[in-house]
Protein backbone atom coordinates (compact mmCIF):
# COMPACT_ATOMS: atom_id res chain seq x y z
CA UNK A 1 0.00 0.00 0.00
CA UNK A 2 1.42 3.23 -1.14
CA UNK A 3 1.27 6.08 1.62
CA UNK A 4 -0.13 9.39 1.26
CA UNK A 5 1.25 12.83 1.98
CA UNK A 6 -0.20 15.34 4.17
CA UNK A 7 0.19 18.73 4.24
CA UNK A 8 -0.90 20.21 8.17
CA UNK A 9 -1.63 23.38 9.28
CA UNK A 10 -1.29 23.56 13.39
CA UNK A 11 -2.13 26.39 15.63
CA UNK A 12 1.68 27.20 17.78
CA UNK A 13 0.27 25.20 21.08
CA UNK A 14 -0.79 22.34 19.16
CA UNK A 15 2.48 22.15 16.70
CA UNK A 16 4.59 22.62 20.65
CA UNK A 17 2.37 19.83 21.87
CA UNK A 18 3.70 17.72 18.59
CA UNK A 19 7.02 18.30 19.29
CA UNK A 20 7.03 17.25 23.13
CA UNK A 21 5.25 14.06 22.20
CA UNK A 22 7.11 13.31 19.36
CA UNK A 23 10.54 13.94 21.73
CA UNK A 24 8.98 11.97 24.51
CA UNK A 25 8.12 9.34 22.78
CA UNK A 26 11.69 9.62 20.60
CA UNK A 27 9.77 9.67 17.40
CA UNK A 28 10.55 11.59 14.34
CA UNK A 29 7.24 14.01 13.84
CA UNK A 30 5.81 11.67 11.23
CA UNK A 31 6.38 8.55 13.56
CA UNK A 32 4.68 10.64 16.09
CA UNK A 33 1.50 11.53 13.99
CA UNK A 34 1.44 8.56 12.55
CA UNK A 35 1.14 6.95 16.03
CA UNK A 36 -1.28 9.32 17.49
CA UNK A 37 -3.42 8.28 14.56
CA UNK A 38 -2.74 4.60 15.09
CA UNK A 39 -3.67 5.09 18.94
CA UNK A 40 -7.32 6.69 17.47
CA UNK A 41 -7.95 4.22 15.41
CA UNK A 42 -7.86 1.45 18.14
CA UNK A 43 -10.29 3.59 19.95
CA UNK A 44 -12.52 4.01 17.13
CA UNK A 45 -11.78 2.00 14.16
CA UNK A 46 -12.38 2.73 10.87
CA UNK A 47 -15.59 0.82 9.38
CA UNK A 48 -17.14 -0.05 5.65
CA UNK A 49 -20.31 -0.23 5.88
CA UNK A 50 -22.87 -1.66 3.62
CA UNK A 51 -26.44 0.09 4.06
CA UNK A 52 -29.54 -1.89 2.71
CA UNK A 53 -32.04 1.44 2.06
CA UNK A 54 -35.72 0.59 2.30
CA UNK A 55 -37.13 3.80 1.79
CA UNK A 56 -41.26 4.25 -0.07
CA UNK A 57 -41.43 0.99 -1.11
CA UNK A 58 -38.07 1.36 -3.11
CA UNK A 59 -35.02 -1.21 -1.82
CA UNK A 60 -31.12 -0.62 -2.58
CA UNK A 61 -27.62 -0.58 -1.36
CA UNK A 62 -25.44 1.89 -0.73
CA UNK A 63 -21.48 1.54 0.07
CA UNK A 64 -19.61 4.33 2.61
CA UNK A 65 -16.05 4.67 4.50
CA UNK A 66 -17.02 5.14 8.21
CA UNK A 67 -20.88 5.98 9.15
CA UNK A 68 -20.91 9.11 8.05
CA UNK A 69 -18.97 9.06 4.89
CA UNK A 70 -19.98 9.78 1.12
CA UNK A 71 -21.72 6.17 -0.25
CA UNK A 72 -19.53 5.21 -3.13
CA UNK A 73 -21.39 2.47 -5.31
CA UNK A 74 -25.54 2.58 -5.13
CA UNK A 75 -27.64 0.12 -6.56
CA UNK A 76 -30.65 -2.76 -6.06
CA UNK A 77 -27.59 -5.67 -5.73
CA UNK A 78 -26.78 -6.64 -2.49
CA UNK A 79 -23.95 -8.71 -3.75
CA UNK A 80 -22.57 -6.25 -5.95
CA UNK A 81 -22.32 -3.76 -3.02
CA UNK A 82 -20.84 -6.45 -0.47
CA UNK A 83 -18.24 -6.92 -3.18
CA UNK A 84 -17.48 -3.32 -3.68
CA UNK A 85 -17.21 -2.93 0.57
CA UNK A 86 -14.61 -6.24 0.20
CA UNK A 87 -12.57 -4.19 -2.55
CA UNK A 88 -12.45 -1.33 -0.27
CA UNK A 89 -11.45 -2.88 2.96
CA UNK A 90 -8.86 -4.20 0.65
CA UNK A 91 -7.69 -1.13 -1.09
CA UNK A 92 -7.23 0.41 2.66
CA UNK A 93 -5.57 -2.64 4.28
CA UNK A 94 -8.73 -3.44 6.26
CA UNK A 95 -9.86 -7.03 7.05
CA UNK A 96 -13.36 -8.25 6.11
CA UNK A 97 -14.01 -7.85 9.87
CA UNK A 98 -14.09 -3.83 9.23
CA UNK A 99 -17.28 -4.24 7.12
CA UNK A 100 -20.37 -3.80 8.75
CA UNK A 101 -24.01 -4.33 7.34
CA UNK A 102 -26.72 -1.74 8.47
CA UNK A 103 -30.09 -1.68 7.31
CA UNK A 104 -32.44 1.60 7.51
CA UNK A 105 -35.42 3.16 6.32
CA UNK A 106 -37.07 6.61 6.36
CA UNK A 107 -36.69 6.85 10.37
CA UNK A 108 -33.18 6.18 10.01
CA UNK A 109 -31.39 2.76 11.01
CA UNK A 110 -33.84 -0.19 12.07
CA UNK A 111 -33.17 -0.89 16.11
CA UNK A 112 -31.02 -3.58 16.59
CA UNK A 113 -30.31 -4.18 12.56
CA UNK A 114 -26.83 -3.31 12.68
CA UNK A 115 -24.58 -6.63 12.42
CA UNK A 116 -20.96 -5.85 13.37
CA UNK A 117 -19.22 -7.59 10.32
CA UNK A 118 -19.80 -9.49 7.55
CA UNK A 119 -17.91 -13.29 7.57
CA UNK A 120 -16.02 -14.51 4.77
CA UNK A 121 -19.37 -16.81 3.23
CA UNK A 122 -21.43 -13.53 2.97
Amino acid sequence: MQPTDLKLRLQPAQRAWLDHYKDAENRSLNGALCDLIDRAMKADPLKIVVRQCDLSGQQFFAVSVGVYGEDFPEGQDRDAAISAARAKARQLGLSIGAIEFRIENESGPAFGAAVPSLDEAA
